[in-house]
């Protein structure tokens, strides 16, 4: 995807009911919902975004409290800072994660995946999500294969504005 492949997918996944954009990591729980479909591309350093369908509950144990390190070139290790961080853990969460596509310096085109994990651990044991998330994960996937072009010497759906990229001479990550 390239900007406007990806804000035509954001516009599609939140036309859906109580869909938010999360970031994975964040500093304060009150910085952890990124906003509205258009002010995800205010955020290019994001990297990875989750979006959480707020009819599925993200409990407490889903979102790990960690203490913040830095490294220390006297020890030539890592210290905690004293400060921490929230990261929430996308293997047991009811959350889609989508690492998204971007140009690196040398030029070329990196894929992006979205990604769901079906089941999460409860007590030691692997559990269904539900159909429900199934196939609320299902839909936003058709999204993508039905609006993109499958490119299979590059195993990947591409948009339109990267499709176009492509044709122009880009070169993608294989």
């Amino acid at each position: 995807m390239l900007p406007k492949d990806e804000f035509d997918f954001l516009q599609y996944v939140y036309n859906k009911p109580n869909v938010v954009a999360m970031r994975p990591v964040y500093d304060k729980l009150e910085e952890s919902v990124i906003g509205e479909c258009s002010s995800i591309q205010n955020y290019p350093s994001e990297r990875i975004i989750l979006y959480w369908n707020k009819s599925f509950t993200i409990k407490p144990e889903h979102v790990m409290r960690l203490p913040r390190k830095k490294y220390s070139e006297e020890i030539a290790d890592f210290l905690e800072t004293g400060e921490e961080y929230y990261k929430v853990d996308t293997f047991n969460a009811p959350v889609i994660e989508h690492s998204r596509s971007f140009i690196r310096s040398d030029g070329k085109l990196t894929k992006g995946r979205i990604w769901a994990e079906m089941r999460s651990i409860e007590n030691e044991a692997y559990v269904y999500k539900g159909k429900e998330f199934e196939a609320w994960c299902d839909q936003i996937a058709h999204w993508i294969r039905r609006n993109f072009t499958r490119v299979n010497n590059l195993d990947a759906y591409v948009g339109t504005e990267a499709l176009e990229w492509l044709d122009k001479g880009g070169i993608p990550i294989r």
